[in-house]
């Protein structure tokens, strides 16, 4: 997997040495990418299509509920009839 050397040090697949916090980042600090290679995890663009699709949710959820809402509403008020 990854090749940790001189404690704080990562040694690329093109030799490269970068810090041991720039592994599995998300970002590449290594120039051919080594860094990122076997690395599980959520990716920025899987992270903002997650919170796009709940922020979507959170708008079309209360709509939804307003409408059923009112419609029982409506469909409960219909059912009495007003004694004249």
């Amino acid at each position: 997997m990854h090749n940790l050397t001189c404690f704080d040090m990562f040694t690329c697949m093109n030799g490269q040495y970068i810090n041991k916090n720039g592994v599995c980042d998300g970002r590449d600090q290594c120039y051919d990418g080594s860094d990122e290679i076997d690395c599980h995890g959520i990716t920025t663009n899987l992270m903002l299509i997650l919170l796009g699709l709940a922020g979507l949710v959170c708008v079309i959820l209360p709509w939804i509920m307003i409408v059923v809402c009112c419609r029982f509403y409506s469909a409960r008020n219909s059912a009495y009839k007003q004694f004249s």
